[in-house]
């Protein structure tokens, strides 16, 4: 994947440095500033955050020297909204690489969308009726402290 460069090289240095502290890499997936494409991944990224590109430009500048767990912490701290930015970045683009996505064992390739006349045909067959019945999966503060009252 080839985009056109939205981040210089010295943005690309910095963003590479946060991903080694943030996902240093397993026993099974790849340290993010050792995937081949990761670079390409993170131009991909900064396109997606389109609209933002002065916000995260500061974000990037606001890193650390030198990062490492406890400068990152520090900046997290100091600056949120950077190092949200920053992370988002570093992290979005190393689950965009496929050789990620495979050690997941996720599904990697082209999606094929289903057609509109499709998705209402699948819908009407009750196929989602189990999701809709178990409810949102995400708790809200409300009810985590909603649930800690009624303990």
């Amino acid at each position: 994947m080839k985009i056109t460069a939205a981040l210089s090289p010295e943005q690309l240095d910095r963003i590479r440095g946060v991903a080694a502290v943030l996902i240093p890499g397993a026993s099974v997936s790849v340290p993010a500033p050792s995937l081949a494409d990761f670079d390409d991944m993170v131009q991909c990224a900064a396109a997606a955050l389109d609209g933002q590109s002065r916000a995260l430009a500061a974000a990037i500048e606001a890193i650390p020297a030198e990062p490492s767990w406890q400068n990152l912490s520090a900046f997290a701290d100091a600056d949120p909204s950077s190092f949200e930015q920053v992370s988002l970045l570093a992290v979005g683009a190393y689950f965009m690489s496929p050789a990620v996505l495979d050690a997941l064992g996720l599904p990697t390739g082209n999606r094929r969308p289903a057609k509109p006349e499709q998705v209402v045909d699948e819908l009407s067959t009750g196929i989602l009726d189990a999701v809709f019945e178990r409810g949102c999966p995400v708790r809200t503060l409300d009810d985590v402290a909603g649930a800690a009252r009624a303990d």
